[in-house]
């Protein structure tokens, strides 16, 4: 499966090429026969190719004959079928949008979403249009291109000015990882995914409860593998994370389950309190004071597994680490890091605010909302993307 699969917006070229059939062109709009089903698209785009498919739907690569722009388009079916999907993928139209109207660097641009051809009572697909990019940091990392230490600054400094705006709009992301930054072949880095992403942070002045279904296990930072209260500092335990396995070209911590998981992580990273886990009052803080023990002096520490950075990279990825969560840096500290001097650090001032809309996301945790109520939120965040390019 691609990574396709788990994102309306990851639009790197994955997989193998496909063909595609014009069926037919009526009334503005044009149905390819695509995967063995109808792909029905605005008239003014032409589909060339099948460049990824999987659980989510099926992602062509088209060109907008209105702009001689290369773009994908993703057909996502069914949508109601399954209303925790749906909400979802509401969840992520909504917030890319709020990050585009915000100008939120080095985020995957959802440039449209399709209006459906039929009523809202009806419509059961909806199809996204997206930057079409070349690749994704995990295919990057496995086919051993340019991996200097100047190319992780590159890359990781952008990464964490998209973390740094997302946090300073009060959204956080959630499932940062390799397959999730994508590249063209100018190396402009773009994150994508936020089908697990969260606004209205910023309401939250200490970590708060929320879902711990969240965040892929190689990249899960403690406090949510001792299922504690979170918060921002998740996303940029993650952006470590990332930033070791460029470095390092496997992930930093590969475990096999939980307990592996969380044995790597203390034979990795200093472990100087638990005092987060504690009060918290996790019934697994015993075990992790214990295991703690076990594992001093440390194993595996960062010095030897990343000794081909410079001390300073090595660094500043032990401050993305912190094992306590109220000690790591923040995105914004991380990029005024002297490592990341040399490609221009933060390179601006002024970060954009929170959405100052009256945001209605009860649907990011109304488990009971009815098919008829989502539909008509999607279709409203359908009109509020209509006619965008």
């Amino acid at each position: 499966m691609s990574s396709y699969a788990t994102s309306i917006t990851n639009a790197s070229i994955t997989s193998a090429a496909h063909t595609c059939n014009l069926v037919t062109t009526r009334n503005n709009r044009k149905v390819y026969r695509v995967r063995g089903g109808p792909f029905e698209i605005d008239d003014h785009y032409s589909v060339t190719t099948v460049v990824g498919h999987g659980a989510y739907g099926v992602v062509c690569a088209a060109l907008d004959e209105r702009t001689g722009r290369e773009v994908a388009i993703k057909r996502i079916g069914r949508i109601f079928d399954d209303l925790v999907d749906g909400r979802r993928i509401l969840r992520e139209i909504t917030i890319l949008r709020l990050l585009r109207e915000s100008k939120c660097r080095n985020v995957l641009q959802l440039h449209r979403v399709l209006r459906p051809f039929e009523p809202v009572d009806t419509f059961r697909d909806l199809y996204v249009v997206t930057e079409l990019l070349d690749h994704d940091l995990y295919s990057w990392i496995r086919q051993k291109r340019d991996t200097s230490t100047q190319q992780i600054r590159h890359v990781i400094a952008q990464v964490l000015r998209c973390l740094a705006d997302m946090h300073a709009m009060g959204i956080i992301h959630r499932d940062i990882k390799p397959s999730n930054v994508l590249l063209n072949d100018s190396e402009d880095v773009f994150v994508c995914d936020f089908g697990l992403a969260r606004a209205g942070m910023h309401e939250f002045r200490e970590p708060t409860d929320l879902t711990d279904y969240v965040v892929t296990r190689w990249y899960r930072p403690p406090e949510l593998l001792m299922m504690c209260k979170y918060h921002l500092p998740v996303d940029v335990w993650t952006a470590g994370c990332v930033m070791a396995e460029f470095a390092m070209q496997r992930p930093l911590f590969s475990g096999r389950d939980y307990i592996h998981q969380l044995s790597l992580l203390v034979s990795t990273v200093q472990v100087r309190s638990i005092e987060f886990v504690q009060e918290s009052g996790s019934a697994a803080a015993g075990f992790l004071s214990e295991l703690v023990s076990k594992s001093q002096p440390l194993t595996r520490p960062l010095t030897r597994v990343l000794s081909m950075l410079p001390p300073d990279g090595i660094d500043v990825v032990e401050k993305m680490l912190a094992f306590d969560p109220k000690e790591r840096i923040t995105a914004r500290e991380a990029l005024r890091h002297p490592f990341f001097a040399s490609v221009g650090g933060e390179s601006q001032a002024i970060y954009p605010k929170p959405p100052t809309e009256n945001l209605d996301m009860s649907f990011d945790l109304q488990c009971d909302i009815s098919e008829a109520q989502l539909r008509r939120k999607v279709w409203d965040e359908i009109d509020a993307h209509y006619g965008e390019s």
